[in-house]
């Protein structure tokens, strides 16, 4: 692993384990949900969570989450 990449995985750690901090810091999950678009149904004995946000979004970029370690789903999902 080069250098930059230790460092990229580094800060990653770090955000994630700030967002994990946030959370348990209790309140509510701010959506911020364009004009009109309907609230998702979250259940009340799994709430919303920054950290799951944070992990949700490391997961999505991360390579090795994908078949053949080449990929992220940025590359397949196409974004609107």
């Amino acid at each position: 692993m080069t250098r930059r990449k230790q460092a990229r995985w580094s800060l990653r750690r770090i955000a994630l384990g700030c967002a994990v901090a946030v959370s348990l810091m209790g309140g509510d999950f701010e959506w911020d949900l364009p004009k009109g678009f309907p609230r998702p149904a979250v259940p009340a004995d799994n709430p919303m969570s920054i950290a799951k946000v944070e992990l949700g979004r490391y997961l999505f970029y991360d390579k090795r989450m994908s078949v053949n370690g080449k990929n992220h789903a940025v590359r397949v999902i196409v974004k609107n």
